[in-house]
């Protein structure tokens, strides 16, 4: 395992928090749930978890440094054909949004991601009839919605199926990558083996049992990039980073960005360059060579 620390490290926490994130109340109501919980979360109706990728977005390379968007289902519709020129075969990465769904964060992540010659599959949560608020991202607020998270990796592992099925994706090439909740997601699921994961904006820490750590294979590479002033988890519930739980996790990287680091109190961290170097280095080294 490998951690870096940029810039110096905090020396307190918030003096007084703007950000409510229920830390209180976690710290109240959580109970101790065997790590075995973690494979039995509940996802919901099937139907449920299958509209979630049917609603979603795939970018594609188009063979130009730009990128194609449609929906998976109208992808899927197609037959999954690649733009003329791009192929015959593309690394994927299956990309988990934010609490807020599918907004200008993802879109732009996965814009950076196809740019770079990934198809990039981003399953809708919120095309769920029945979705409960999980946060509110204007005060910013988490922790509304407990149950979230079996949902959510249960829509990640059905996305990894069907990727998987499509004839053109390389198979040893499926990588997660997740921001905020889509982060903890990423972080927390277990079930099929990818190529590795990338986890932003979330340290590991919480105070729910099951949202606690990496569930990772020890072999399986991981790299976790975090503001160590982010303003989503300034409660001491939250302190520490996903390193903390690397040591035995040789693949691993943790990156945290601390202050006078500009990205020290950024959620969002991929739309700088340096942030986008870090994790196409990752990815690369991680990648296995087609023939």
């Amino acid at each position: 395992m490998r951690s870096v620390a940029l810039g110096r490290k905090r020396t307190g926490t918030f003096a007084a928090p703007v950000v409510a994130v229920l830390a209180a109340a976690a710290l109240a109501i959580s109970f101790a749930v065997p790590s075995s919980m973690a494979r039995q979360l509940d996802g919901g109706p099937q139907d449920e978890i299958d509209r979630t990728w049917t609603k979603g977005l795939v970018y594609l390379p188009d063979g130009e440094g730009g990128q194609t968007r449609q929906t998976i289902g109208d992808f899927q519709a197609s037959g999954f054909s690649l733009p003329e020129g791009v192929g015959p075969t593309l690394p994927v990465i299956v990309q988990l949004h934010g609490c807020d769904g599918i907004g200008s964060v993802p879109k732009r992540s996965a814009m950076i991601f196809s740019s770079q010659g990934y198809a990039v599959f981003l399953p809708d949560s919120f095309a769920r009839e029945y979705k409960p608020t999980s946060c509110n991202p204007l005060i910013p607020r988490g922790s509304l919605h407990r149950e979230v998270l079996g949902w959510r990796q249960a829509e990640a592992d059905n996305a990894l199926t069907r990727v998987k099925d499509i004839p053109w994706v390389q198979k040893d090439n499926v990588f997660m990558a997740g921001h905020s909740e889509g982060a903890i997601t990423a972080a927390t699921y277990v079930g099929q083996p990818v190529a590795g994961r990338v986890i932003e904006g979330w340290p590991c820490h919480a105070g729910w049992e099951e949202y606690i750590g990496l569930n990772s294979p020890k072999d399986e590479p991981v790299l976790a990039l975090y503001g160590e002033n982010d303003p989503w988890f300034p409660d001491p519930i939250f302190d520490g980073h996903c390193g903390d739980f690397m040591d035995e996790h040789t693949k691993d990287k943790s990156v945290v960005y601390s202050s006078p680091d500009r990205l020290h109190d950024d959620h969002y961290l991929l739309y700088v360059k340096k942030v986008q170097d870090v994790v196409f280095a990752f990815l690369d080294e991680h990648t296995t060579p087609q023939d």
